[in-house]
């Protein structure tokens, strides 16, 4: 998986029960996102820069260098991104 940079392209049946939050409004949410992509930045620059080692155990992926946890973290927003382009075709298709 991260070899391929990506999650396999497979459909994994999970809980189909999502609870609405409507206090998440989308000025707050973009203010998030914004907030963690500088966070983002500075961590990257950290793992280049420093003698970082040692590894963190993951629930599902075994155990992940510093390197690894972040690659895995774009993996997954990039899923979700993809997740909701499907989402919204299925919308427009219906």
């Amino acid at each position: 998986m991260l070899l391929q940079n990506s999650f396999p392209d497979i459909k994994i049946k999970g809980n189909s029960y999502i609870p609405v939050n409507d206090s998440i409004f989308i000025n707050t949410t973009k203010k998030d996102l914004i907030l963690l992509l500088e966070r983002s930045r500075v961590l990257w620059k950290r793992i280049n820069n420093e003698n970082i080692s040692g590894k963190a155990e993951h629930p599902g992926f075994s155990y992940l260098s510093p390197m690894e946890w972040y690659q895995f973290a774009e993996m997954h927003i990039r899923h979700h991104i993809q997740q909701k382009k499907e989402i919204e075709n299925k919308i427009k298709s219906s």
